[in-house]
């Protein structure tokens, strides 16, 4: 939608694919806008491989008005850059930011993890009721964002990092204190890919670390993860298993077959080892 309104601004992404483009041939001309409340047009160059990833992105050329949009959400402001991800469907993100801290059991002494954070949107919004928020974000652009946003915010409990998360999550991880690792939670929001292995294997090997919030894009991808989360522990995977506790649905994309997807993952309970033969007793008062 190009609507615009002051409560719940829009950004919209216009892609094309020439066949092929040089600079010689191709240019950029700057045309009057029709009367629509457009607050910024940009445009750039994003190359992108087989699988449809993007490998690398030319500078940001703003046509019209400032290259950012600002969007407000939970009482928050956030700045967004063209290449830092938020949710588009801003009214429907408030209540998944609402189920993610209802199922992240928060407190005073938590600290949050918030891996694939882009702009910071969900740490920031949970930032009030924690005691440190951690993210981590592959766009440098986007962790510059997250920067201003808590800083625009007057929020001075969270750090970002700039870096793949399977290069960053165990150096994090390392690093926390005693203290900070004795109410340890993940929230974790990848692209449709879903996480590097290096990264689970990160997450299920940090032991304190005892829940994890999932939010998928892609049920697929997550699939994948889940099936790495909640195998039992082996040489490649250590640490005690996940188990999933509980799904949501969340519908973004009205309208649309697609749905977003929260799913709690908690530590298994560990089973009794039986020795074979061994007769087990079983009570059945309850």
């Amino acid at each position: 939608s190009l609507t615009h309104t002051p409560i719940l601004p829009h950004m919209s992404h216009f892609p094309f694919f020439p066949i092929s483009i040089t600079g010689s041939v191709f240019t950029v001309q700057r045309v009057p806008f029709f009367p629509l409340s457009i607050t910024g047009t940009v445009f750039t160059v994003q190359r992108v491989n087989a699988r449809g990833e993007t490998i690398s992105s030319e500078t940001v050329e703003a046509l019209h008005g400032e290259p950012y949009i600002e969007q407000y959400m939970l009482g928050l402001r956030f700045h967004v850059s063209p290449f830092a991800f938020f949710q588009v469907n801003s009214g429907a993100a408030c209540g998944l930011v609402t189920l993610i801290g209802e199922q992240c059991s928060l407190g005073p002494r938590t600290v949050l993890l918030d891996v694939c954070c882009g702009a910071g949107t969900i740490g920031l919004a949970l930032a009030s009721r924690v005691r440190k928020v951690i993210g981590v974000e592959i766009l440098s652009e986007a962790v510059d964002d997250a920067q201003r946003n808590a800083a625009m915010n007057g929020i001075e409990n969270a750090h970002f990092v700039a870096a793949k998360a399977e290069v960053a999550m165990r150096s994090v991880l390392q690093k926390l204190s005693a203290e900070e690792r004795e109410n340890l939670v993940a929230i974790v929001d990848p692209p449709r890919a879903g996480l590097h292995a290096d990264v689970v294997k990160a997450l299920r090997a940090c032991e304190p670390l005892s829940r994890i919030i999932y939010v998928s894009c892609h049920a697929p991808g997550f699939v994948s993860n889940a099936v790495q989360l909640c195998r039992p522990t082996s040489n490649a995977f250590q640490g005690k298993p996940f188990e999933p506790i509980a799904a949501f649905p969340v519908d973004l994309f009205p309208h649309t077959l697609h749905c977003e997807l929260v799913v709690l993952l908690e530590r298994a309970t560990p089973q009794p080892v039986v020795a074979d033969g061994a007769a087990v007793e079983i009570d059945d008062s309850n």
